[in-house]
């Protein structure tokens, strides 16, 4: 029998981040350390990193694939996170969220040599779902 190409994805959907490219100039513009305008949401970062026009993402996933970057979304100091820094912040364990595993393509991206830039995005979270705006990271 035929076996699938496990590093085959369908094309990315019209529309989609994955169809997008990221302007990244405009987070260089911003500077890291800062953050984002706008409601302490991932929509708030999509929108600003797509000039207005925020691309179809899963608000529930870590990550956001773009054609040109991968956005991690790092939410810290919540009870029911486990994402933490280490050795002086060189180092980090963050959950990406229940449907990515070591073989899922958005991660093996990350691993891969090849992978295009990586944006981190932080956040502090509040008491009743409430946070803080996502800092440029």
């Amino acid at each position: 029998g035929i076996k699938a190409d496990p590093q085959y994805r369908e094309p990315p959907p019209a529309g989609s981040s994955r169809d997008t490219k990221a302007n990244l100039d405009v987070l260089e513009e911003l500077g890291v350390g800062q953050g984002i305008p706008g409601p302490p949401t991932k929509a708030s970062v999509m929108e600003f990193a797509s000039n207005g026009r925020c691309p179809k993402f899963s608000k529930y996933s870590g990550t956001v694939e773009w054609k040109n970057a991968i956005f991690l979304f790092v939410n810290v100091g919540g009870a029911e996170y486990t994402n933490l820094f280490m050795d002086g912040g060189k180092r980090m364990s963050w959950y990406a969220g229940g449907r990515q595993t070591e073989e899922s393509p958005v991660i093996q991206r990350l691993l891969s040599s090849r992978s295009p830039p990586r944006i981190l995005f932080c956040r502090l979270t509040g008491q009743g779902g409430g946070g803080s705006p996502y800092v440029f990271c």
